[in-house]
């Protein structure tokens, strides 16, 4: 997982070579351990909210400012039908897909008024 100046570089390196950020597609993902949740491990949790949560929240942190900075644009985040169901073995990766979608909604409350 990148850290956070990582990505603030990554959004600063996009503005600084196009001028504006107009449009993101934030697409993390991967879904770990394939197992009962009572077999899921600490280490898997972390690596798989890490990515699929952390990755887009991060990315929207500073992809926000910048469009907001520039009278508006567009963020679209790819989640999966894991978004909005469950799978059995797939707890963690599930519960990270909600997480992206309550994140794309609250961001879109908060935001697509501006």
């Amino acid at each position: 997982m990148e850290s956070d100046d990582d990505i603030k570089a990554l959004v600063e390196h996009a503005v600084s070579n196009y001028g504006t950020l107009d449009v993101a597609f934030n697409n993390a993902g991967m879904e770990g351990l394939i197992a009962p949740l009572a077999n899921q491990t600490d280490d898997n949790y972390r690596s798989v909210m890490d990515v699929n949560v952390r990755g887009v929240w991060l990315s929207m942190k500073y992809q926000i400012p910048q469009m907001l900075k520039a009278g508006g644009g567009a963020i679209v985040n790819n989640s999966s039908v894991a978004g909005l169901v469950g799978f059995p073995g797939a707890s963690i990766y599930v519960a990270a897909k909600h997480a992206v979608m309550g994140l794309t909604r609250c961001a879109a409350l908060e935001y697509s008024a501006q």
